[in-house]
């Protein structure tokens, strides 16, 4: 803790001041430009996340809002994972993104305690949806993508922080996710069969990211402070153990969607066999196998032309 993570991530001030949300977003706004000369159409958009005693929040939501919203981490298309409930904004320049940062860091939960003045309470996820789709010859390709930047809350040692009641709670839930992440790390590191994501709602939310879908990169932030030389060799052997990782290669979520073909008649066939090809006077059937069929729609039999009840039931015995 104190070690500026916080402000590596979100930075302060002014466009020099800048962290890695504003710069990140800034550098995909401007691939979107150089994109659109390609025929590609991006759609963008952005939230944060709170973690907060292992339970989740929106910090794009007004407190006073949140009753009665539910969130909950369920599996979305494309590989990703969703948060129900959640806001997400629409960014298409870097104010959006610095007017929806300024919205966050309020409703973020912070606490002054000995060892630092504004102790983040809580974990903090940006994410970064990006959608695109262009027409090429004929087709209309789709791209999918996710970025995660993640503001972990510092550990404390209890001894040090002098933390009590509620900041006690807070403390203990901040190092036992960061305890799950770390058991993350040695698992994938071990190549183990069993990866625990699912132990808390920090490595639950970030398993995509973690599991081989994915590129991830840590950071780690150490504090100039000689007091808190502990504090910074164990974040050194984090890192060292992070640096084991192998994830594999990233998944490219891509989609194509072919055109419709337009119909052209075959001669050769009679004409009923082309409206069945066509598409006219067609209706879907389902046989015993479950699979689709297409027959063709007759005018309906007139009652001269069936069959006697009697001569029926001979030929179905």
């Amino acid at each position: 803790t104190g070690s500026g993570k916080t402000h590596t991530v979100m930075g302060g001030a002014g466009q020099e001041q800048w962290g890695i949300v504003p710069r990140a977003v800034q550098l995909i706004l401007a691939s979107v430009e150089e994109k659109a000369s390609d025929g590609w159409s991006f759609e963008i958009t952005a939230s944060f996340v709170e973690i907060y005693n292992d339970s989740l929040r929106d910090l794009l939501c007004p407190v006073a809002e949140r009753e009665g919203k539910t969130y909950r981490i369920v599996a979305g298309q494309h590989g990703r994972l969703d948060v129900t409930d959640l806001i997400e904004a629409p960014v298409k320049n870097p104010k959006d993104v610095t007017a929806l940062m300024n919205t966050a860091s309020e409703n973020r939960t912070v606490a002054k305690t000995d060892m630092n003045e504004r102790s983040s309470r809580s974990h903090m996820v940006f994410s970064l949806r990006i959608t695109g789709s262009r027409q090429q010859g004929g087709a209309t390709q789709h791209s999918h993508g996710t970025l995660h930047l993640v503001d972990l809350a510092g550990s404390e040692r209890l001894a040090k922080s002098k933390a009590e009641g509620q900041q006690l709670k807070e403390a203990q839930a901040i190092n036992k996710s960061l305890s799950a992440l770390s058991d993350v790390f040695v698992a994938l590191s071990r190549k183990s069969a069993h990866i625990p994501y699912r132990n808390s709602k920090l490595t639950h939310f970030l398993q995509p990211c973690l599991s081989g879908e994915g590129k991830a990169l840590v950071i780690a932030n150490l504090s100039p402070i000689e007091d808190s030389a502990h504090e910074s060799l164990c974040t050194l052997r984090f890192a060292s153990m992070v640096g084991s990782c192998e994830l594999g290669k990233a998944v490219k979520h891509t989609t194509a969607e072919p055109a419709a073909r337009p119909h052209t008649a075959d001669p050769s066939l009679p004409s009923a066999e082309n409206a069945v090809a066509k598409g006219s006077n067609v209706k879907e059937v389902k046989g015993s196998s479950g699979k689709e069929a297409a027959s063709k729609r007759g005018p309906p039999r007139t009652p001269s032309k069936l069959a006697p009840a009697g001569t029926a039931k001979k030929a179905k015995n």
